[in-house]
C-alpha cells in the first residue's frame, strides 16, 4: 500500500520545527556567551515514533514507516565532578581571603617595625629610666619618664581596644554573612519549586536557565560555607552542610549565631530549627571564626604575656625601691591581684628569707608553676651549699610571668603566700602542681584553696589595665630610683640603684620569656608577619587552582562562538532543506489535485 502524500508534508514540517528549535538554542547560547554562570545548551534530536498503515496485503511490519524528527530534549552541557570541585575550591579561597585580610588588619594595629610602634616606645621607656639614673633627683627626668611611659601604656591600651573592636567587627561580619546564606537558601528553595513544577508538569520540559541561576546561587553560598549538592530525580537539588540539609526541594533551614552564658563574645554558628552546631570546614565563615577564636586570641595572649611580664618584673623591683620621699612598697605600673593562695602550714618560728632550704627540711626534686618545671638540685638543699628561701622565691617568681611568691608574717607567724598579679586574663587561676620536691607540702599550698580577690571581676586583662599606678600619677617623688641600704632605709637622694636595675632590663634576657622584652616582641611580630606571608601565598595559589577549575568548566560548559557559528550554518541548511521539501511536496499535491480535477471534468 502506498503512503499518503500528506505524511511527507508532516515529516518536512517536523524537520522545519526541529531545525528552528535548534537555531533558537544556538541563538540563546550566542546571546549568553558572556553571561556569568551560563551553561551551554544542546538540542538532542530523535526520530519521531514510526508508523505502519494497516491493510489487505500489507507486507510492512508495524513501526517501520518513519515519521520524521522531533526534539528529544534541550540539555545543559556540564561535568558534575568539575562543578563539585568548583564549590570546594571556591570555599577554600573564601577562607584564605578572609584570614589574609584579617591578618593585614592586625598587622596595621601594631605598625611594627616603625618609629611609633611598641618596640620603639619600649626602647624609649628603658632609655628614660637610664636618663633618670644619671639624675635621680631631677624632676625633669622623672617627668620625661612619666610621659614616655604614658605613650607606651597608651599604645598597649589602644591595641587592646582595636583588637576588641576587631572581634566585634568579625561578629558583625558573621551576622551579615549568615543573613546572606539564609537569603541564598531561600532563593534556592524557591527556584527548586519552580524547576520541579516545570520538569514534572509534562511535555518533556527542562528548566535549564532556572537551573543555571540556582547553580550560581549555590556557588555564591559555597564561598561562605562548605556545602555539597545532590540532584534529585524531579529536577530539584539538595544542599548539605556536612550531612545536615540546608535546602531540600522547597524547604530550607536557616543558620544563626547562638550566644551562650559563658561565651558572650564568641557566639557559635548553629541551625535555627534544631539548634545543632553547624560544622564548618571551609569558607568565609570558617575564616572569620578562625580569626576570632584562634589568630586574635593567640596573638593577644602572647602580647599580654609580654606586658604581664614587663609590668610584674618592674613592679617587683620598684616595690623594693625608694622614692625621693623616702617611702617604698609602691608599684610603678598598676598592680592588680586576681587570685590568692595562702600557705595552710606555718613555717618554723623565726623563718626569714635568709633561712636555708636544709633548715626548712626541703628535699631536692621539682614542682610545676603554670606548667613550667622548677627544679631544686641536691646541692641546693645540702648544708653549706643550700639556697636560701629568698633565693628560691626569686627563682619561682621569675619562672612565670604572673605568680608572685612571698614570705608573709602579718598573722604573727611566717607562711608562704602566692598571688596571681596582672595576669593576661582574670579568669586564669593559680596553677601549681606537686612534683618530687616537698616545698609545696611544707608550705601547705593547696591550689584548690585559692580565693578570687575582690575586684578581679572588673579586671579587663593585662592589656587594658596596663598603666601608671595611682601613686606615680599623684607624685613624681614616688618614682623609686634608690634602693635599700641594708638597714631598710634608702641609700640617699642620689642613690640610683633601682633606676639602674630597671634600665638594665632592656638588655637582659627574662628567665620566663627566654629573651629580652624587645626580642620577644620582635618574635611575635615576625610570627604574625610569617602567618600573613603564608596566607598571601596560599591565597594566590588557591586563586590559581580555582582559575584552573573555572577554565576546565569553561572548556566543557562555556559557549564557543566558533562552534555555535558552525551549528548556525548546519541547522540553517537543515531548515532550508526541510522548507524546500515542503515546497516540493506542495507542488506534488498541486499536480495531484489538478489531475483529479481534470479527470472529474
Amino acid at each position: 500500500m502506498i503512503r499518503g502524500t500528506f505524511l511527507g508534508l508532516e515529516i518536512a514540517k517536523k524537520g522545519v520545527l526541529a531545525a528552528r528549535g535548534a537555531l533558537d538554542t544556538v541563538s540563546h547560547n550566542i546571546a549568553n556567551a558572556n553571561t556569568e554562570g551560563y551553561t551551554r545548551q544542546r538540542v538532542d534530536l530523535k526520530a519521531s515514533f514510526p508508523l505502519t498503515f494497516p491493510g489487505i496485503g500489507v507486507t510492512l511490519k508495524p513501526g517501520t514507516i518513519g515519521t520524521g524528527v522531533e526534539i528529544k530534549s534541550i540539555t545543559r552541557i556540564r561535568d558534575e565532578f568539575i562543578e563539585s570541585q568548583l564549590l570546594k575550591e571556591g570555599s577554600t579561597l573564601g577562607r584564605y581571603e578572609v584570614v589574609d585580610d584579617g591578618l593585614r588588619r592586625i598587622e596595621n594595629i601594631f605598625a611594627d617595625p616603625s618609629d611609633y610602634g611598641f618596640n620603639q616606645l619600649l626602647s624609649e621607656f628603658f632609655d628614660a629610666w637610664e636618663d633618670m639614673s644619671n639624675s635621680p633627683e631631677s624632676l625633669s627626668a622623672r617627668t620625661n619618664l612619666v610621659e614616655v611611659t604614658r605613650s607606651l601604656t597608651g599604645f598597649v591600651n589602644e591595641a587592646a581596644r582595636k583588637l576588641d573592636l576587631e572581634v566585634k567587627n568579625i561578629n558583625d561580619q558573621l551576622e551579615t554573612k549568615i543573613t546572606e546564606v539564609n537569603s541564598l537558601a531561600r532563593e534556592i528553595a524557591s527556584l527548586n519549586e519552580q524547576i520541579i513544577q516545570i520538569e514534572t508538569g509534562g511535555g518533556n520540559q527542562n528548566a535549564n536557565d532556572l537551573k543555571d541561576s540556582r547553580d550560581q546561587l549555590v556557588r555564591e553560598m559555597s564561598k561562605m560555607i562548605n556545602v555539597r549538592t545532590e540532584d534529585t530525580p524531579d529536577g530539584g537539588v539538595s544542599v548539605y552542610l556536612m550531612g545536615h540539609p540546608i535546602v531540600q526541594d522547597g524547604f530550607f533551614d536557616q543558620l544563626e549565631l547562638g550566644m551562650s552564658e559563658t561565651e558572650t563574645e564568641r557566639p557559635m554558628l548553629r541551625f535555627t530549627k534544631s539548634k545543632v552546631a553547624a560544622p564548618l570546614t571551609d569558607g568565609e565563615l570558617l575564616g572569620l571564626v578562625n580569626l576570632r577564636d584562634q589568630y586574635i586570641p593567640a596573638f593577644r595572649d602572647e602580647f599580654g604575656t609580654l606586658v604581664t611580664t614587663l609590668a610584674n618584673r618592674i613592679n617587683m623591683m620598684h616595690l623594693e625601691g625608694f622614692g625621693l620621699d623616702g617611702n617604698s612598697n609602691r608599684p610603678f605600673f598598676n598592680d592588680f591581684g586576681t587570685w590568692k593562695l595562702d600557705g595552710l602550714k606555718p613555717l618554723a618560728s623565726g623563718t626569714t628569707l635568709d633561712t636555708t632550704l636544709d633548715e626548712l627540711g626541703v628535699v631536692y626534686g621539682d614542682f610545676f608553676l603554670e606548667g613550667v618545671r622548677v627544679e631544686v638540685s641536691p646541692e641546693e638543699v645540702r648544708p653549706g651549699t643550700a639556697l636560701t628561701l629568698g633565693e628560691l622565691l626569686d627563682r619561682m617568681n621569675s619562672a612565670t610571668p604572673d605568680l608572685r611568691f612571698s614570705l608573709d608574717t602579718t598573722l604573727g607567724f611566717p607562711r608562704i603566700v602566692v598571688e596571681k598579679m596582672n595576669p593576661v586574663s582574670a579568669d586564669e587561676r593559680i596553677n601549681i602542681k606537686d612534683g618530687t620536691c616537698n616545698f609545696f607540702e611544707l608550705a601547705g599550698l593547696d591550689p584548690d584553696q585559692q580565693q578570687q580577690l575582690l575586684g578581679s571581676a572588673e579586671y579587663g586583662g593585662s592589656l587594658k589595665a596596663f598603666g601608671l599606678s595611682p601613686s606615680i600619677l599623684s607624685s613624681l617623688q614616688a618614682i623609686a630610683a634608690a634602693a635599700d641600704d641594708g638597714s631598710g632605709q634608702m641609700g640617699g637622694p642620689g642613690d640610683n640603684r633601682t633606676a639602674l636595675a630597671i634600665a638594665d632590663l632592656k638588655n637582659e634576657k627574662d628567665g620566663f620569656l627566654k629573651a629580652t622584652f624587645s626580642e620577644y616582641y620582635q618574635g611575635l611580630i615576625s610570627i604574625l608577619g610569617a602567618d600573613g606571608a603564608v596566607m598571601v601565598s596560599s591565597r594566590q595559589a588557591q586563586q590559581q587552582v580555582l582559575d584552573e577549575v573555572k577554565a576546565r568548566r569553561e572548556s566543557v560548559s562555556g559557549v564557543s562562538l566558533d562552534e555555535e557559528a558552525v551549528n548556525l550554518i548546519r541547522y540553517q541548511k537543515a531548515f532550508t532543506a526541510s522548507a524546500r521539501a515542503i515546497t516540493t511536496i506542495d507542488d506534488i499535491l498541486d499536480v495531484i489535485v489538478n489531475l483529479v480535477g481534470a479527470a472529474g471534468g
